[in-house]
């Protein structure tokens, strides 16, 4: 599989294996990424940044129910390759898949219901005739994590909450379960602008010059 970055899928001389735990095959290979791949990645995340911020609460949480649906009909594909990459049985994979459905619908109805508050400020003289209120704007670019375990789930716990703020995502998986989740970007970059989720793979150990 291939990093996603701005947009794009990108192959890399370099790689890593991705084995099956139970007998050790080569399931796929991912890019070793590099320093210069990260930052490309920021940058991109960083130009998406406008874009998502213009969009509208209500167009976020449609993008984020198009999402969800699309990988409702994808769950056992998933299910499937999170089993080869990860060892877990087939029925815990199909029980994590149903559980990042779920986050993805939270975060869909979230991204409405993101509110600043009205603050009273007539308790002081210099507050009379006055209000005072607090709104929430994005943070912008947000760096996301997982370990191997729920590659999946644990992403989404990332990266859905995160889009249904408006922000920007630099993704990066476990090198030991990474092609569920580069899965995942894929289909999340699918239906968001370009360079709001980027995924990039690598591991610890590796010249990142």
């Amino acid at each position: 599989m291939k990093m996603l970055i701005g947009g794009s899928l990108e192959d890399k001389e370099n790689k890593l294996n991705v084995t099956n735990p139970y007998d050790n095959s080569i399931i796929d290979t991912v890019p070793l990424g590099s320093l210069q791949d990260t930052k490309r990645a920021i940058l991109a995340a960083y130009d998406a940044k406008k874009v998502m911020e213009s969009l509208s609460s209500r167009r976020i949480s449609q993008l984020l129910y198009d999402i969800y649906q699309e990988l409702s009909g994808k769950l056992d594909e998933f299910a499937r390759l999170m089993t080869l990459e990860t060892g877990k049985p087939i029925r815990d994979s199909k029980v994590e898949m149903t559980r990042s459905l779920d986050t993805i619908l939270l975060s869909a109805e979230e991204s409405k219901r993101i509110y600043g508050e009205t603050v009273p400020v007539d308790a002081g003289l210099a507050g009379e005739d006055a209000i005072g209120f607090t709104i929430r704007i994005p943070v912008g670019v947000v760096s996301a994590i997982t370990p191997f375990n729920y590659p999946v789930n644990l992403a989404l716990h990332k990266i859905a909450p995160a889009i249904a703020a408006k922000n920007t995502v630099v993704f990066k998986p476990s090198s030991q379960a990474p092609l569920t989740a580069m899965k995942l970007a894929e289909l999340m970059d699918s239906h968001l602008p370009d360079g709001a989720v980027n995924c990039l793979t690598g591991k610890r150990g590796v010249d990142w010059r």
